[in-house]
């Protein structure tokens, strides 16, 4: 196996025990807390800080070009002073953003959740008081990976998501012994820990952090690069937003049900991406600093025929199954049947937009690795108004669940654009093979859909019981479902499975020599 597939079959299986660990999180906050006004306190006083300071941790997504670039021009000693420049810049902003959030805590409360009052307001207004010195953490942290990242150090990077991830669901069983604060000062905390573990493997790549304020060039142009990417953050940020103030005003619960099936999306989105859009940024950012547009094109299109290939069928298995996954992962403690069926309702809509997640964060990374960062805000302004659009008007006929269907219209209508502007950029991308894939993954996916529901619908008949036999059910449809879409595609002679069968032969010969031995 090539050493690309390996690194990233590892990356993919890290990622896979971090979500899996993400989802133990979950449901212990689902079982101690369920849908209560904790939960809801909890979750926006987290998302806060990203909605108005997420912007800051947009440097760590400006640095990669520019680090490259400079790396590639004027060195590694030049580079590593770069990167402790505008870390340094990096958490001072955060710093003095961290004490505006403590000063204004209120204020942020009753713009980021208009519904909240009473004892959800207090609690989620002492919660973003603290919360907000995680935004010192985290762009420390960001910046570590895109470092490592740009090093060829993709494993190390994708380790320290393990950590954090462990730790925040120790901290979550704490917290139902300890008392409701344990939860937030222990989130602050275990964005602490990943920044330790990261430090550390930067260390080991010889990095030292040397806290240095300097305006040179190439954190003007950082930071050029940074208005739009803070605007597109910010705009983003206010996406999520709107879902949750609309949310907040819908009842008890109705932020929490969407939070716990966007949990499940992005689980999904991440295992299935976090390969491609891990190690292609700064391949591409390297090919653009080269410029090397031939190899950019070819690596634009084998990812997005990757995506394709990949997420067309798992948005159907999504929809499909997502009753029996949200029973399967939350249904327990205080976590009730109508919570499963207010979470599920609202995954079917989110997984709807998967294709569109996937496809824009791949195509993004080529606009950033370009420089260019006024594209995709444009971009995103267009997204965030179809958003409100959508929500304002789905949210009387169909509640929380027409939030989520807007977030996922939204979303889908935007991707024609990112092609247009990439096209613009780089001229003719060939798209024509990968318009092929869609047509016959569509075709095949529509077929092993219905190979899906009637498989589950019968073995969850045969096997009817507890929660191990709901698994069994869709462990079962899942490879059925599976088995026949591998088998149409191939039979279709789409050559791009060639890259999945390559990596089965890979491990069912290691197993099978192994054996042998």
């Amino acid at each position: 196996m090539s050493n690309i597939k390996k690194t990233a079959l590892i990356i993919t299986i890290i990622s896979l025990g971090s979500k899996f660990l993400g989802f133990l999180r979950e449901v212990a906050l689902a079982y101690f807390y369920g849908t209560s006004y904790v939960v809801d306190a909890y979750l926006m006083a987290v998302a806060i800080p990203s909605i108005v300071f997420g912007w800051i941790t947009s440097l760590s997504v400006s640095y990669t070009p520019i680090y490259t670039d400079v790396r590639v021009k004027l060195g590694e000693d030049k580079s590593e002073k770069f990167t402790s420049n505008i870390i340094s810049i990096a958490i001072t902003i955060s710093f003095a953003c961290a004490l505006l959030g403590l000063i204004f805590s209120k204020q942020l409360v009753n713009i980021a959740a208009p519904g909240f009052k009473g004892q959800v307001y207090d609690l989620t207004n002492w919660f973003v008081k603290i919360s907000v010195f995680s935004t010192i953490f985290n762009v420390f942290a960001q910046i570590l990976v895109s470092y490592l990242n740009c090093n060829d150090k993709f494993i190390q990077s994708n380790i320290s998501t393990l950590v954090i991830s462990s730790t925040q669901l120790l901290v979550i069983y704490l917290s139902s012994k300890l008392g409701n604060n344990v939860l937030i000062f222990g989130t602050v905390m275990s964005s602490l820990v990943q920044l330790i573990v990261l430090y550390v493997f930067s260390l080991r790549n010889g990095y030292r952090f040397k806290y240095e304020l300097k305006i040179t060039s190439e954190i003007k142009q950082a930071f050029v690069i940074l208005v739009p990417l803070f605007i597109s953050s910010m705009l983003a940020q206010i996406n999520n937003f709107v879902n949750k103030a609309f949310a907040s005003g819908l009842g008890e619960g109705s932020v929490s049900a969407l939070n716990y099936s966007m949990v499940i999306r992005t689980f999904i989105f991440y295992v299935f991406t976090i390969a491609i859009t891990t190690m292609i940024y700064p391949m591409l950012s390297k090919s653009m600093a080269e410029n090397d547009i031939k190899t950019v094109k070819s690596t634009i299109s084998k990812s997005v025929d990757i995506i394709i290939l990949l997420f067309v069928p798992i948005t159907i298995g999504a929809f499909l199954l997502s009753e029996p996954a949200v029973s399967f992962i939350y249904e327990r403690g205080v976590f009730s049947r109508e919570s499963t069926i207010m979470t599920s309702m609202a995954l079917q809509m989110y997984s709807l937009g998967l294709v569109a997640l996937a496809l824009r964060e791949v195509i993004t990374k080529v606009f950033y690795s370009m420089q260019d960062t006024k594209s995709t805000m444009y971009i995103s302004v267009f997204t965030v108004g179809l958003c409100v659009l959508f929500s304002a008007i789905l949210i009387k006929p169909m509640g929380h669940v027409g939030l989520a269907l807007a977030s996922s219209l939204a979303e889908t209508l935007t991707i024609p654009l990112f092609f247009y502007f990439l096209r613009k950029r780089l001229g003719s991308l060939g798209m024509k093979n990968s318009l092929n894939i869609l047509i016959k993954s569509s075709i095949s996916s529509a077929v092993m859909g219905v190979v899906v529901y009637f498989v589950f619908k019968y073995s969850s008949m045969v096997l009817s019981g507890g929660k191990l036999y709901i698994l069994l059910s869709m462990i079962i449809s899942a490879v059925a479902g599976g088995l026949v879409y591998f088998v149409l595609m191939v039979i279709m002679k789409v050559k791009e499975m060639d890259f999945f069968t390559d990596i089965i032969k890979n491990i069912w010969h290691k197993i099978f020599k192994n054996r042998k031995v």
